[in-house]
C-alpha cells in the first residue's frame, strides 16, 4: 500500500513539474520574443526591416505608427499567440507520441510536455541575462548577449524538435533503425543528401554567373588560371603578381585540365567544387561510423554537416565569391583522416599532399596532426610495440615535413614568385605588422596584445559559430579539436577589415574561406566527440544506476537513447541555425524581399545579365580587353583580360586604370561598386577623346564599350 501511494506520489510530482515546466517555457519564450521585438538592432539581425515590420502588424503593433515602433509590440498578444501555438503542438505531439510507442495518452502528454518545454526555458534565461547585462551595463555580457542572438532561439528550436523525435520512437527502435542498418542503405541515403546538395548548391552557383553576379577577383579568376596556362600564356590571371604562384603556392585546381578541355567553362569549376564539398559527407559518414558502431548515426552527422552553415559559405562566400581551390583540400584532409585511422599510412599521405596542394593553409593543421600521431594515436596497452614506433616516426616525420615546408613557402618560394616580396597576406594582421618578420617580432615585443586577440570576444563568437552549429559535440574528442587549435589561433589575429576604427572590434565569422582547413579537423573531432559521448554516458549511468535496480538493458537502452538524440540535436541545430544565419532554400533570408540573400536579387536573371552577351559579340577574340568586375567574368578567353578599377595592377606599372596595351575598355554601368555611368567619365576617354571610340551596341543602357584607335605609329 506504501509502495503504491509513494508511486502515485512520484507520479503526480512529475506531473506537476511537467506542468510548471510548459507554463515556464511559455512565460520565459514571450519574454524572450518580447526582448527581441522591441530591440531594433536585435530584430535586424533575423529579418530585414520590411519583414520585421509585416511580423510586427501580424503581433498587433499599432498601424498608426509608420515606423511601427518596436516597443509598441503587446506582451499579451506574443504570450496569447504562443500559448495558442504551443496547447497545438503539445496535444498533437502527445497523440503522435502515444500511437507510435502505444503508451497511455497521459503519460505521453506530460513526458512531451516536460521533455520538450524544458527547452523553451532558455529565451527567458537569456531575458533575464539581458536585464542584468543591460542595467550594470556589463559590455562582456551583452556582446555575448547580443552578439549571436539567432543561437539562443536555434538551440531550443533543435532541442524541443530532437525531444520529441526520440519521445515519439517506439522502444524497439531505441538504438537504430534497422533498415539503415542492412547493406548499404545508410550509404545510398548519405549519397542521396549529397546528390540534392549538389543540385542545389550549383543551381544557385550557376545562376550567379547567369545572372552576372558572379566576381572575378577571387573568383572567376581561377578559371582564368586555366585557360592562360593551356594557351601558352603561363599560369596566371592578369590580376596576379607575375605568376599566380606569387600569391599562394595553391594548384589544385589543375586537376580539372582534363575535364576543362571538354568544357572550358566557368560552370564546371562551380560544379566541381559542389560536389567535392558534397563529397566530403562520405568520410565524415566513416568515421562516425567507426566511431558510434552505428550508420544510423553516420547518416545524421553526414546530414548535420550538409547543413553545416559555415561549410556553405565555402561553397558561396558572403561577396558571393563562388569558387576556390582551397575548398578542394577539404574532402582531401577528411579522406586522409579517415585513411590514418584504418592505418593506411601512404594514401593518408596522398590526400594529405593533395591538400596542401589545395592552399598552403592546410600545413597549419597537419603539422600538429603530426603531434596528435606522435602522442595520441592508438596509445593503448593493446598497441605493439612496432605500431608505435611507426606511430613515433610518421608523426615526427609529418610535423617537421609539414613545419619545414611551410617556412619553405613563405621565406623562399613565394617571395621568388614576388621578386622578392613578402607574402601579401601579412598585411591582414593589422597591428601586428606587414611581413611574417614583423609579425614574428610582435609576439616577442607586444604578447598583451597578441594575447588580447586571442582571448577576446571576436575570438569567442568565432568559436561558437564554427562549433554550436555542430551541437558542441567536438568538445567530447579534445585531442582532435586541440590539432585545429594553432589555425584557430592565426584566424582569430586577423583584421579583415581596412577600416582602422574597426579592426579588434568587427566580429570575426566563418563567412569567407580562411576557416577551411578548420573544417576537417572539427568533422573529425565531431564524429569521434558522438563515440565518445557514448562512451561516457554508459559509464555515468552504469555508475548512477549501480546500486538500483536496473538491468544491464535498461541502460544501454537510456545510453542509446542519449547519444542518438544528442545526434539529432546535431543536424537539428545545424538546420535551425541555417535558418537564421544561412542564405540557402532553408534559409529565411532566402525568401526574405528585404534581405540581401534573397534569391530575386541575388539568382534572378534580369535584362543587364541577358544583355552581357551581346557584349562578347563585339570584341574579337585576340584582342585586349580592360572590364569592370563582374562583366570581367565573362572576358576571361581573349588574349588578354585585364581588371578595370582603382586598384593599381603591376601589368599597367602599378597605376588604376587600363595598361596602354589595351583594345577595349568595357564598364559595367550596374555592376557593384562600380561609378562611371557616362563615357566621359573614364579617364582614358575623358583625357584622349581622339584615341578611343564609344561604339553604339544594343546593350548600352547598361555597358559602356570603348574601343582604342590605333594609328600606324603605335
Amino acid at each position: 500500500m506504501k509502495q503504491k501511494q509513494a508511486a502515485a506520489q512520484e507520479i503526480s510530482r512529475f506531473q506537476l513539474g511537467a506542468v510548471c515546466c510548459f507554463l515556464a517555457g511559455i512565460l520565459g519564450t514571450s519574454l524572450g520574443l518580447q526582448a527581441i521585438l522591441s530591440d531594433e538592432n536585435i530584430f535586424s539581425q533575423f529579418v530585414s526591416e520590411d519583414l520585421a515590420k509585416n511580423v510586427l502588424k501580424f503581433l498587433g503593433a499599432s498601424p498608426a505608427d509608420e515606423n511601427l515602433s518596436l516597443h509598441r509590440v503587446s506582451f499579451a498578444n506574443i504570450i496569447g499567440i504562443l500559448a495558442v501555438w504551443s496547447l497545438c503542438f503539445l496535444f498533437f505531439g502527445a497523440w503522435w507520441i502515444s500511437r507510435r510507442t502505444k503508451k497511455p495518452f497521459f503519460d505521453s502528454l506530460f513526458s512531451w510536455m516536460l521533455c520538450g518545454w524544458i527547452w523553451w526555458l532558455i529565451p527567458g534565461v537569456w531575458e533575464l541575462f539581458r536585464i542584468v547585462a543591460v542595467n550594470s551595463h556589463w559590455s562582456f555580457l551583452q556582446t555575448i548577449l547580443f552578439g549571436l542572438p539567432q543561437f539562443w532561439l536555434s538551440v531550443p528550436l533543435a532541442g524541443w524538435v530532437a525531444s520529441f523525435l526520440i519521445l515519439q520512437t517506439p522502444k524497439s527502435e531505441q538504438g537504430e533503425l534497422p533498415s539503415l542498418e542492412k547493406g548499404n542503405r545508410a550509404t545510398f541515403l548519405v549519397v542521396g543528401m549529397m546528390l540534392v546538395y549538389i543540385v542545389i548548391f550549383t543551381a544557385m552557383n550557376w545562376q550567379l554567373y547567369f545572372s552576372l553576379n558572379l566576381p572575378h577577383g577571387d573568383s572567376a579568376m581561377y578559371e582564368e588560371h586555366l585557360w592562360n596556362l593551356l594557351h601558352g600564356k603561363g599560369f596566371r590571371s592578369y590580376l596576379d603578381q607575375g605568376l599566380f604562384l606569387g600569391e599562394h603556392i595553391q594548384v589544385a585546381h589543375l586537376s580539372l585540365i582534363p575535364f576543362y578541355l571538354l568544357w572550358p567553362s566557368q560552370l564546371l569549376l562551380e560544379l566541381s567544387e559542389s560536389i567535392l564539398l558534397a563529397v566530403t559527407a562520405l568520410p565524415l559518414f566513416w568515421i562516425a561510423r567507426r566511431h558510434t558502431q552505428s550508420a544510423t548515426l553516420g547518416v545524421l552527422l553526414a546530414a548535420a554537416y550538409l547543413l553545416y552553415v559555415p561549410m556553405h559559405f565555402l561553397d558561396i562566400s558572403a561577396d558571393l565569391k563562388t569558387f576556390r581551390p582551397i575548398t578542394f583540400g577539404v574532402p582531401a584532409m577528411l579522406f586522409g583522416l579517415d585513411q590514418l585511422e584504418r592505418n593506411r599510412w601512404k594514401s593518408m599521405l596522398l590526400f594529405f599532399v593533395f591538400a596542401l596542394s589545395a592552399k598552403e593553409d592546410f600545413a597549419a593543421v597537419i603539422a600538429p596532426l603530426g603531434l596528435w600521431i606522435l602522442f595520441c594515436h592508438r596509445r593503448s596497452e593493446e598497441t605493439t610495440k612496432a605500431s608505435k614506433k611507426n606511430n613515433i616516426r610518421l608523426g615526427a616525420c609529418l610535423c617537421m615535413g609539414t613545419v619545414l615546408y611551410l617556412a619553405l613557402v613563405i621565406i623562399v618560394l613565394i617571395p621568388a614568385f614576388r621578386e622578392g616580396g613578402d607574402v601579401h597576406y601579412a598585411r591582414y594582421f593589422g597591428e601586428l605588422g606587414n611581413s611574417p618578420g614583423d609579425i614574428a617580432k610582435s609576439f616577442f615585443q607586444n604578447p598583451a596584445v597578441v594575447l588580447g586577440k586571442l582571448f577576446s570576444l571576436r575570438s569567442l563568437i568565432y568559436a561558437a559559430v564554427l562549433l554550436v552549429p555542430l551541437g558542441l559535440l567536438p568538445l567530447w574528442s579534445p585531442s582532435r579539436l586541440l590539432v585545429g587549435l594553432p589555425l584557430f589561433s592565426v584566424l582569430c589575429l586577423l583584421e579583415l577589415s581596412a577600416d582602422p576604427a574597426k579592426q579588434g572590434v568587427e566580429q570575426l565569422v566563418p563567412f569567407h574561406h580562411f576557416h577551411a582547413p578548420l573544417i576537417p579537423i572539427l568533422l573529425w573531432s565531431f564524429a569521434a566527440g558522438l563515440g565518445r559521448c557514448g562512451r561516457v554516458s554508459g559509464s555515468l549511468l552504469e555508475k548512477w544506476f549501480s546500486k538500483r535496480e536496473r538491468t544491464g538493458d535498461d541502460i544501454s537502452a537510456l545510453t542509446e537513447s542519449t547519444v542518438k538524440s544528442w545526434a539529432h540535436f546535431t543536424w537539428l541545430i545545424a538546420l535551425c541555425s541555417g535558418f537564421f544565419l544561412g542564405f540557402s532554400p532553408l534559409s529565411i533570408g532566402f525568401w526574405d524581399r528585404g534581405s540581401p540573400a534573397y534569391w530575386g536579387s541575388r539568382y534572378k536573371i534580369d535584362q543587364r545579365a541577358k544583355m552581357a552577351e551581346s557584349i562578347l559579340e563585339l570584341i574579337p577574340e585576340d584582342a585586349r580587353v580592360a572590364s569592370t568586375d563582374y562583366i570581367h567574368t565573362r572576358l576571361t578567353h581573349y588574349e588578354r583580360s585585364y581588371d578595370y578599377s582603382a586598384f593599381p595592377r603591376q601589368v599597367n606599372n602599378d597605376q588604376p586604370g587600363a595598361p596602354p596595351d589595351t583594345d577595349y575598355i568595357v564598364i559595367d554601368i550596374k555592376g557593384k561598386y562600380n561609378t562611371i555611368r557616362r563615357p566621359q567619365q573614364i579617364p582614358e576617354y575623358r583625357d584622349h577623346p581622339e584615341k578611343w571610340q564609344v561604339l553604339d551596341h544594343p546593350a548600352k543602357k547598361y555597358f559602356i564599350v570603348l574601343k582604342r584607335i590605333w594609328n600606324s605609329e603605335e
